[in-house]
């Protein structure tokens, strides 16, 4: 170091300088989406919003603390589990858009708009399109721990490369 001269690093120290700055750039880059995790995690621990994320095999993958109150179990208890722990297999697509159960479950069959029928008669299964993003609410319900059927209005939107995250709301 504080040589001038053009001769002063040969090839290996030169490759050596070069992976020293592709790994500090690496470890700049893992820090940003470490502090952008930290971010969204407590977003998404503190909003009293009812939120969840479910994966492409209808599996819960997150839950939060304000959907598991409302439905009566821990949020551990449902992270991990099938969509169809709380709801019936029409709706359990719903949660998961249209699509997603796996293969032990069946899709609901569109209706004439083409959307999903959530399996419930009466109010439920309503539709009404998003305000702002044109994605549809759907009226439906779900079952809490203690096997009550409760009216919600769910909302998905689908993720990047499968899944979804939606709101929940009584």
């Amino acid at each position: 170091l504080g040589e001038t001269g053009t001769d002063a690093f040969d090839e290996t120290d030169t490759e050596l300088g070069q992976l020293l700055a592709v790994n500090a750039e690496v470890a700049f880059e893992r820090s940003r989406r470490t502090q952008e995790l930290r971010e969204y995690q407590t977003l998404f621990e503190t909003v009293e919003d009812e939120l969840y994320v479910v994966d492409g095999d209808g599996q819960f993958r997150l839950v939060s603390e304000s959907l598991a109150d409302t439905l009566g179990y821990d949020r551990s208890a449902l992270e991990g589990a099938h969509a169809t722990t709380v709801a019936a297999a029409g709706t359990a697509a719903l949660l998961g858009r249209e699509g997603v159960i796996d293969g032990s479950e069946t899709d609901p069959e569109p209706d004439a708009d083409g959307r999903a029928d959530s399996g419930e008669s009466g109010e439920d299964g309503e539709s009404r399109e998003g305000e702002e993003d044109g994605e549809s609410a759907r009226r439906t319900r779900l079952q809490t721990a203690d096997g009550d059927q409760i009216p919600v209005e769910v909302e998905p939107s689908p993720l990047p490369g499968g899944g979804t995250v939606g709101a929940v709301r009584d």
